[in-house]
């Protein structure tokens, strides 16, 4: 009889342990894995896209800021880490940063992009970091890389004056009280001046016509400014406004003086005809 109850405990046993066995296999196989794998957010506060700097830098700030549902302080040892940011300028990478991996907060970043060179650049920034698939029995665990990027920013450093050259005007004398100045200028939507005779600017849109001039010696100076606020200026033309001049007198013969000299010709041809009808 005992042997019979150990035999039917040992089969119970038995029984048990596979139907164990069976039950963990199937709660693994219904419970999927846990993925913490989402990537950090970045937002890239400046530069804005097609900003325009008048100096060679630009201040680039960013933040990185972790999901809602990052596994930080969880249950499992395994957590979500930011691990480095860095960005790229002009398609060239700059040294990474190293930054809190916890991420308990956000992640404000701020450097001085210094030497730009005049023209369009482009900027972007990467977040590295770690994630984790987990069982959700906890029977195992993976790290797996989750990166990020931002949006790629356009923007432009113009350091550069606008170009002014007046074509109309030249060092001489003119004799009439309107003249037109006429220019051109090399950057659009430039904000054009002029000043006449160092005085006060005097706004334009465009070519103009200077009218009312009084006699006498002239200066005269266009600036323009462009976008972002350089300022240039034309080479300054001197001219001069002056009467229109008398014409010079046709010359007058006394009559006196002609009349001797009608007659000295007279007799001259007589002269000369007298000594051939002489011979």
């Amino acid at each position: 009889m005992k042997k019979v109850v150990v035999a039917i405990t040992l089969l119970t046993l038995l029984i048990t342990a596979t139907a164990g066995t069976v039950f963990v296999n199937l709660a693994k196989a219904l419970q999927p894995e846990i993925e913490y794998k989402t990537p950090p957010i970045i937002v890239l506060h400046s530069p804005e896209n097609n900003e325009t700097f008048s100096v060679n830098s630009a201040l680039l700030n960013f933040t990185v800021t972790k999901p809602d549902y990052w596994l930080i302080h969880g249950g499992y040892a395994a957590q979500q880490m930011l691990k480095s940011v860095n960005y790229q300028l002009d398609e060239k990478y700059y040294d990474q940063i190293p930054v809190n991996s916890t991420l308990a907060s956000p992640f404000d970043y701020s450097v001085n992009l210094m030497n730009l060179t005049d023209g369009l650049h482009s900027l972007k920034v990467y977040a590295y970091a770690s994630g984790w698939v987990i069982q959700m029995n906890g029977f195992y665990e993976y790290e797996v890389p989750i990166n990020s990027s931002s949006d790629t920013v356009y923007f432009t450093v113009d350091t550069a004056s606008p170009r002014i050259t007046v074509f109309s005007l030249e060092n001489k004398t003119y004799y009439t009280p309107s003249v037109p100045l006429n220019f051109t200028v090399d950057e659009l939507n430039s904000q054009i001046k002029y000043s006449l005779d160092g005085q006060e600017n005097v706004s334009i849109s465009g070519n103009t016509t200077l009218t009312n001039l009084s006699f006498g010696e002239h200066y005269i100076t266009v600036f323009a400014t462009d976008e972002v606020g350089n300022t240039g200026a034309s080479v300054t033309t001197y001219f001069t406004i002056s009467r229109e001049p008398e014409p010079e007198p046709f010359p007058v013969v006394p009559v006196a003086a002609v009349s001797v000299v009608a007659v000295a010709l007279v007799v001259a041809g007589l002269l000369v005809y007298h000594k051939k009808h002489k011979r």
